[in-house]
C-alpha cells in the first residue's frame, strides 16, 4: 500500500476514534528527511477532555523541530512508574527506560528540556527544569506554579493523566501511569529513594537509602527492628543502619533473577514505631552499574567528590586548581541545579586538558551524608583515595608557596603530600605489630570573609577573598575507600573507619583548607535556599540558634546585616592568591587572566 494511503488511513482512524470517545485530539504529522533522502512521517496525538482542550499558554522558548531525534515507537512504551514531591514545589516523574540498542543513547529519547512542559490531569501546566537519567530511568523534574495542586492531587487520590509537551505542541509524550499507586505522589521526607548493590559476592551487599527512619544524628534504629521487603512478598534481614543508609541481606542467589525490578522498601517489625512500611521508589537490580561511573582500566590514586547546587560560576576554578594538585577524577553530585552547570562540566571534559569530570544527578533533598556514602560506593571501582569537600574549599600547603621553581614543580603536589604523610606514618609504626593503618587524612579549615567585596570576584574566589578569621575551624577529609566502615557513616565530610584503620590530622604548617564560606552577600544569601545535610537545620529554621552551623548575628532571614562586607576579617591572608596567580595566570592580550576564565 502506498505511504500516502497509510497516512490517510491513520488520520481517518484517529478522527473516528475521537468522535466515538467524545475526546478532543490534536492530530498531525511531521515529516523528516532521512539520511538516504527518503521521507518519514511521524504521527503525534494529544488528548484531553472537551473543556480542557485548550492547554495553558506556554511561556518558555519554542523547541526547534530539528533538535529532536525520533526513536521508533519508544515513546509509546513509556510510563510513569513513580511521582515524588520535592521541596520548592518540584515534582519528579520517574520513567523506566527500555533496553536500547547500543547505537542509541538514552539522551536521544527526550528532546532538550528548553521549551518543554509537564501537563498534569489535562489542566495543570508546569515547566520542565531538568531531564536526567539514573539507574535505568529518566527523571523529569517539573516546577509547579501553585502548591495547591498537590492538595488537589492528594484529595483526588492521585494524578489523572501525565504528559510531556513542547511549547509549540509539535512534540508530545502521553505517559500512562502503570498502576493506580503510581498516580499517587509520595513526599520526599519519608521515602526509600535509592538502592545500590555493592557486589554479588557480599551477602549483605544490598544498600538502601531512606528518609524518615533515623531522623536525629547519632540515634539509629537497631537493625533487628527492620526488614527489607521485595514486592511485598519476600523479606530479608537488615544488618546495618546508620543515618539514611541501610544495608540488607540479599535474597538467595536462585531467587534473584525473578526479583529483578522488584520494588524494595523497609518495614518496621515493632508496632510502636511511627511507621510500619515506608513508601519507596527504589527497585532491585543486582547487576546494575551506574552508567556515568564505569569501572576504569586501572584505579586512580586520588579522586574528589562533592555535592552541589548552582555552582557553575565556581566549579571550573575548583576543578582546574585541584586537577593541577593531583586529583585525577571528579564526581559531581548535582542536587537539582538549574544554572548551566551541566554545560560547564561538558566543556571541561572536552577541553584540551580533558578533565575527568563525572556528573551524577542526585535529586533528593537534604541528603548530603547519603550522597557521600553513595559516591564512596561507586568510586570504589575507579579510585583508591577520595577527597570530600565543597567547591568553595581549596586545599593548600604553605610549603607549595615556597617552591619558587617552575609552575610544574607543584604538579601532583597534593597526591605526593598524601602519599608522603601516610608512608611516613606506616614507616614509623613498622616496628609495632598490629599498628593501625592510615585510612583517612583530615585537614583543618580556615574560614574567609567577604573581604570588602559586594559581588563575586571575576578572577575567582582564590583571587578575591583574602581576609579570614584567626582560628581554624572544622576539618574535611581525604579517605581511603578500602578503610570505610560497612555503615558508611559520615559527618561533616569525614567517615567512620573499619577496625585497624585510623585518622591522621595534618597540622596547619602541613596543609589547610581555605574555606571561602562568607562570600559577598549577593552570593552568600543563596545559602538560605536549604542546607544539604540531613541533620543540620535550614537557615530559615529557628531551631538551634547557637549551633556552630549558624552564622553569628545573622538570624534566620536572608536580610543583609549592616557592614557584612567587613565581617569575619581578622587576618589578611594572601598566600593562596599568590600561589594560584603564579601557577594559573596567563597573558591574554594586554591583560592577565586566570586559566579558569578562558
Amino acid at each position: 500500500m502506498p505511504r500516502c494511503s497509510v497516512l490517510f488511513t491513520l488520520l481517518l482512524c484517529a478522527i473516528v476514534s475521537a468522535l466515538i470517545t467524545h475526546q478532543v485530539y490534536r492530530v498531525g504529522f511531521s515529516v523528516a528527511l532521512l539520511e538516504n533522502t527518503s521521507f518519514r512521517a511521524s504521527l503525534y496525538l494529544q488528548y484531553g477532555s472537551q473543556q480542557n482542550a485548550a492547554l495553558p499558554s506556554h511561556e518558555e522558548g519554542t523547541l526547534a523541530k530539528t533538535s529532536f531525534r525520533h526513536i521508533n515507537n519508544i515513546s509509546e512504551n513509556l510510563y510513569v512508574q513513580d511521582v515524588v514531591l520535592l521541596p520548592e514545589d518540584d515534582v519528579v516523574l520517574l520513567i523506566p527506560l527500555p533496553l536500547l540498542d547500543r547505537s542509541v543513547n538514552y539522551i536521544d529519547i527526550f528532546p532538550p528540556k528548553s521549551g518543554l512542559r509537564c501537563i498534569f490531569s489535562d489542566q495543570f501546566s508546569a515547566p520542565v527544569k531538568a531531564i536526567d537519567y539514573l539507574q535505568g530511568r529518566a527523571a523529569i523534574r517539573c516546577r509547579l506554579r501553585n502548591p495547591n495542586w498537590v492538595d488537589f492531587w492528594l484529595k483526588a487520590g492521585g494524578i489523572g493523566t501525565i504528559a510531556l509537551t513542547s511549547s509549540d505542541n509539535n512534540i508530545f509524550y502521553p505517559f500512562l501511569p502503570k498502576t493506580l499507586s503510581s498516580r499517587r505522589p509520595v513526599k520526599w521526607n519519608s521515602l526509600v529513594y535509592e538502592s545500590s548493590v555493592q557486589s554479588d559476592n557480599y551477602d549483605d551487599g544490598l544498600i538502601l537509602f531512606a528518609k524518615g527512619i533515623n531522623r536525629r544524628q547519632g540515634i539509629n534504629t537497631k537493625p533487628r527492628n527492620l526488614r527489607c521487603v521485595f514486592n511485598n512478598t519476600l523479606e530479608t534481614a537488615v544488618t546495618v543502619t546508620a543515618q539514611e543508609v541501610f544495608r540488607c541481606k540479599q535474597p538467595a542467589k536462585h531467587l534473584r533473577p525473578a526479583l529483578v525490578g522488584a520494588k524494595i522498601t523497609l518495614r518496621s517489625v515493632r508496632k510502636s514505631n511511627r511507621f510500619q512500611q515506608l513508601p519507596s521508589v527504589a527497585y532491585y537490580n543486582p547487576h546494575h552499574v551506574i552508567p556515568s561511573f564505569e569501572k576504569e582500566s586501572s584505579k586512580f590514586q586520588l579522586c574528589a567528590c562533592t555535592m552541589v547546587f548552582n555552582v557553575a560560576k565556581f566549579l571550573k576554578e575548583w576543578i582546574v586548581y585541584h586537577s593541577h594538585l593531583g586529583v585525577e577524577q571528579f564526581f559531581i553530585y548535582d542536587n537539582n541545579s538549574d544554572d548551566n552547570l551541566e554545560e560547564i562540566i561538558k566543556s571541561m571534559a572536552h577541553s584540551s586538558s580533558s578533565y575527568n569530570v563525572k556528573r551524577h544527578p542526585w535529586p533528593w533533598a537534604k541528603t548530603q551524608e547519603a550522597g557521600f556514602a553513595h559516591c564512596a560506593l561507586q568510586a570504589r571501582e575507579s579510585c583508591h583515595w577520595v577527597m570530600f569537600t565543597d567547591v568553595d574549599e581549596f586545599v593548600f600547603s604553605p610549603i607549595w608557596l615556597n617552591q619558587r621553581r617552575r609552575p610544574n614543580s607543584t604538579s601532583n603536589a597534593l597526591g605526593l603530600l598524601l602519599m608522603n604523610k601516610t608512608t611516613q606514618m606506616i614507616n614509623s609504626n613498622s616496628s609495632a605489630s598490629g599498628s593501625p593503618i592510615i585510612g583517612q587524612v583530615s585537614i583543618y579549615c580556615r574560614n574567609f570573609g567577604p573581604s570588602n567585596l559586594k559581588s563575586h570576584p571575576p578572577q575567582g574566589v582564590t583571587q578575591g577573598y583574602t581576609c579570614r578569621e584567626k582560628l581554624g575551624q572544622r576539618h574535611k577529609s581525604i579517605v581511603l575507600l578500602d578503610a570505610l566502615s560497612p555503615s558508611l557513616r559520615n559527618a561533616i565530610h569525614h567517615f567512620e573507619l573499619k577496625p585497624g584503620y585510623k585518622t591522621m590530622r595534618l597540622t596547619f604548617s602541613e596543609a589547610v583548607i581555605n574555606h571561602y564560606k562568607y562570600q559577598a552577600w549577593s552570593e552568600f544569601k543563596a545559602k538560605f535556599r536549604r542546607r544539604v545535610s540531613a541533620y543540620v537545620a535550614d537557615w530559615k529554621d529557628s531551631k538551634n540558634p547557637s549551633s556552630q552551623d549558624r552564622v553569628p548575628g545573622l538570624g534566620n532571614e536572608a536580610i543583609e546585616p549592616p557592614g557584612w562586607e567587613h565581617k569575619f576579617c581578622e587576618v589578611n591572608d594572601t598566600a593562596l592568591r599568590e600561589f594560584t596567580h603564579r601557577i594559573f595566570s596567563v597573558t591574554k592580550g594586554p591583560i592577565s587572566v586566570m586559566q579558569w576564565q578562558l
